[in-house]
């Protein structure tokens, strides 16, 4: 077996890497780097010479396989060619929809193909099998990939201090013995000594914010970081608060559904469902009039929203907050930001957030654990897989991995490596 990474070896974001036995070659994520901007041109962020090679037909890709959903790993799938397969989760085939639909993040039509956690694939000589991963994007997966006498497990993006950290934990016993193991170690370098909470602690913080402030609790989270929903949405029941969402997050939880529980559902006693100005002139714009009509038994207007519940959960963006604030009493709430800190400093919207909520008085905290391992968790993951060869990807400091490892072998972006 082969490995080829085409980009990842030594950076965060954009992830490629291609696996072959035999004539039968794959990718593991296509995405986008870091770096990459809405406008930019995408052609410049294609990882070369492979787009050139696949367009030019020397060389063969039979199968492309996505992690998750997250830009960084398939921000770039819609600019192959139409004849490579992309396989994918359902629940990440419903993410991406999603975001085509209602965010920036068109990537364009792909040949998408589902499997099923733990299924194998025969790709030629190839078999992949996806395992889930514990990871702040929803249904992650890592592969295993064999071909009958050797194996490479790639994790993708995963932590262990989630809602599925036993995923994390238990994986060794269900995996061979491993080759070559693609370990991702965003963590490493500066962000090491980063305080880690679990998702199970983090909501326990939700709920001592709930019962310490009487008024409107307002939290700015990815819709999307259903783990972290799902904790917010427990803190509001726990601390008896209605929770009000937007129509976006309405259709996205909708959408989910039928792949997890525990949800804020809009139709749910204690959710509270609103459409913001920002949203319902997007959705006009794009003639997408069936999403307002799809929710519309359950929408209330704010102020009706306000008269009923006077001290809710809002899920609140940089666009919503004239309207939040002409409506809600907020001389006793918080602002609660449940995101990466590094978006505060990068982001002029939340930069308007932050001076309008300090205008008001609200309080600032920020509630938030990484989505990527802890080096605690990368050492104990390592270990319990005991691969003959570890191989650093997804870090800018694939350096430290001999630090922190056994039988680490650093690879560079387009160095060939054989199993």
């Amino acid at each position: 077996m082969r490995i080829l990474i085409h980009r990842g070896a030594k950076q965060v974001g954009g992830t490629c890497i291609e696996v072959t036995s035999g004539e039968s070659s794959i990718l593991l994520d296509l995405g986008l780097p870091l770096s990459f901007e809405f406008g930019d041109d995408i052609e410049t962020c294609l990882p070369q010479p492979l787009f050139t090679e696949l367009k030019n037909k020397s060389k063969k890709v039979a199968a492309v396989f996505l992690s998750h959903a997250h830009l960084d790993h398939y921000g770039l799938a819609g600019c192959l060619p139409s004849n490579i397969p992309v396989y994918l989760s359902t629940a990440t085939k419903v993410l991406m929809g999603f975001n085509e639909q209602f965010t920036p993040s068109k990537i364009g039509k792909i040949n998408a193909v589902e499997f099923q956690s733990y299924n194998p694939i025969k790709i030629g000589n190839l078999t992949v099998t996806p395992f889930l991963m514990d990871h702040s994007a929803f249904d992650a997966h890592g592969f295993l990939i064999e071909d009958g006498s050797k194996s490479i497990f790639y994790t993708g993006d995963f932590r262990g201090h989630g809602l599925n950290k036993n995923l994390t934990s238990e994986i060794a016993t269900k995996l061979p013995k491993i080759d070559a193991l693609l370990m991702e170690g965003t963590i490493l370098g500066e962000r090491e000594n980063e305080f880690f909470v679990s998702e199970d602690q983090l909501k326990n913080h939700f709920v001592t914010k709930c019962n310490k402030y009487s008024g409107p609790i307002l939290v700015t989270v990815p819709s999307q970081n259903i783990d972290r929903v799902k904790s917010i949405y427990q803190a509001a029941k726990e601390t008896n608060r209605k929770i009000i969402i937007d129509l976006y997050s309405a259709e996205l939880f909708h959408r989910l559904n039928e792949f997890t529980d525990d949800l804020p559902q809009a139709s749910s006693k204690n959710v509270l469902v609103w459409y913001p100005y920002i949203q319902r002139e997007n959705l006009a714009k794009d003639k997408l009039f069936w999403v307002m009509k799809s929710h519309k038994k359950n929408k209330r207007q704010l102020p009706d929203l306000a008269q009923e519940s006077q001290n809710p959960i809002i899920f609140i963006r940089p666009p919503f907050r004239k309207e939040i604030g002409r409506h809600f009493n907020l001389s006793d709430s918080i602002w609660i930001y449940s995101m990466w800190p590094g978006y505060l400093d990068r982001s002029k919207a939340l930069q308007k957030l932050n001076t309008w909520a300090t205008e008001k008085n609200i309080p600032f905290k920020i509630l938030h654990t990484s989505g990527h391992a802890k080096l605690d968790d990368l050492k104990q993951f390592a270990t319990s897989l005991a691969p003959k060869k570890l191989i650093p990807v997804h870090s800018f400091h694939p350096d430290k991995y001999q630090l922190h490892f056994n039988n680490v072998c650093l690879v560079a972006d387009n160095e060939q490596y054989d199993i």
